[in-house]
C-alpha cells in the first residue's frame, strides 16, 4: 500500500475504509485514507473463501495529474479557438459593415452626382440634359399608350435689355422668379419645369391636352407678371414671359424634337404679337407635319 516502514503492523480494522471493504466482495470507492491523511480511490476484491482481501488505494489527484493536463490542453486549444472564431466573426462584422457603409455612401454620392449633372445650378430646376432624357420617354410612353403629351415652350422678354439695364445678378434674381413661378404653378407629379438655354424654359406636361397646358401657361405668365418686376426695356413695364405651346393629340409622331420645333414655332408666334401672351400650335403646324404619320 505504499505505507512508511514505522506503519508496518498498524492495524487498519477500525478504519471506515477497511469496514466498507467488509462489507462487499469487491468494488471501488472514494473515502479516507487508511494509512496517512487525506482520501484514496479504493479498488478491492475478496479471494475467493480466503479470508483475504486485495485493494490498492491511490490519491485521486494522482490518478486525473495526467487527465488534468490533458484537459487543460485540450480546453486552452478550444478556448483559443473559440476566440479566433469570435475574432475572426467580428473583423468579418466590421469589414461587412464598411462596406456596407461604403456601398451607401458611393450610391448616395452618385445620386447627387446624378442630380448636380441633371440641375441648373441657378434656379435648381432639371437642365436641359434632363429636358432631353424626359422628353424622349414621356414621348415613347405617349406612343405606347395613345396618351396626349404637351410641351411648353417660355422667355422672358427682352431679357437682353433687362441684363443690359439692371445688370446680371439682377438678372440671375429674374430667372429665379420665373423659376418659382413654374414650380408654383405646376402641381402634379409628372409635370416638370426645366431651364432649356439662358432665359429660355420648357414644362413637360404627360396626359394634358392643350386646353390644360394652355390653362398651366397662362397660369405661368400671370404669375410672372404679377411680380411686377420693373423692367423698363419691356413695353410691358414689368418682367413678362412669351409662351407657346404644342401637343400631340393621341401620340402618333415618329420623334419628339418635331414637338419641340412646334412649341419654339408657337413660342415666337407669341413674340411677334407683342409678348406677355400664349400662342398655340394648331394641328396643321408645318412643324407637326414634319413627324406626324
Amino acid at each position: 500500500m505504499g505505507a512508511d516502514q514505522q506503519l508496518l503492523g498498524e492495524s487498519v480494522a477500525e478504519q471506515p475504509s477497511y469496514q466498507r471493504i467488509l462489507a462487499h466482495q469487491n468494488g471501488s470507492f472514494v473515502g479516507p485514507a487508511m494509512v496517512g491523511e487525506g482520501e484514496r480511490r479504493f479498488v478491492f476484491t475478496h479471494v475467493g473463501d480466503q479470508p483475504l482481501q486485495l485493494s490498492t488505494a491511490i490519491p485521486p489527484a494522482d490518478i486525473y495529474a495526467d487527465w488534468w493536463q490533458k484537459a487543460l490542453a485540450l480546453g486552452g486549444t478550444v478556448l483559443a479557438l473559440c476566440g479566433a472564431t469570435i475574432g475572426l466573426t467580428w473583423l468579418f462584422r466590421c469589414e461587412l459593415d464598411r462596406r456596407r457603409a461604403a456601398e451607401v455612401a458611393t450610391i448616395a454620392l452618385n445620386v447627387e452626382l446624378e442630380l448636380l449633372a441633371t440641375t441648373d445650378g441657378l434656379t435648381s430646376l432639371s437642365n436641359r440634359r434632363r429636358f432631353d432624357e424626359v422628353l424622349a420617354r414621356e414621348w415613347s410612353r405617349a406612343v405606347r399608350t395613345s396618351q396626349p403629351l404637351s410641351l411648353i415652350l417660355l422667355d422672358a422678354d427682352s431679357f437682353k435689355g433687362f441684363n443690359d439695364r439692371y445688370g446680371h445678378q439682377r438678372g440671375d434674381e429674374a430667372l429665379k422668379l420665373i423659376a418659382r413661378a413654374i414650380e408654383a404653378v405646376i402641381g402634379r407629379s409628372g409635370d416638370t419645369g426645366y431651364r432649356v438655354g439662358g432665359e429660355e424654359f420648357a414644362v413637360i406636361l404627360p396626359d394634358t391636352d392643350k386646353e390644360g397646358a394652355r390653362i398651366v401657361a397662362s397660369r405661368i405668365q400671370q404669375a410672372v407678371a404679377g411680380w411686377k418686376l420693373p423692367h423698363a426695356s419691356s413695353n410691358h413695364a414689368v418682367l413678362t414671359v412669351s409662351c407657346g405651346l404644342a401637343q400631340i393629340p393621341e401620340a402618333v409622331a415618329m420623334e419628339p424634337a418635331g414637338l419641340f420645333r412646334a412649341a419654339d414655332a408657337a413660342l415666337y408666334e407669341a413674340k411677334r404679337s407683342g409678348r406677355n401672351c400664349v400662342r398655340v400650335s394648331g394641328s396643321g403646324s408645318p412643324e407637326l407635319r414634319l413627324v406626324v404619320g
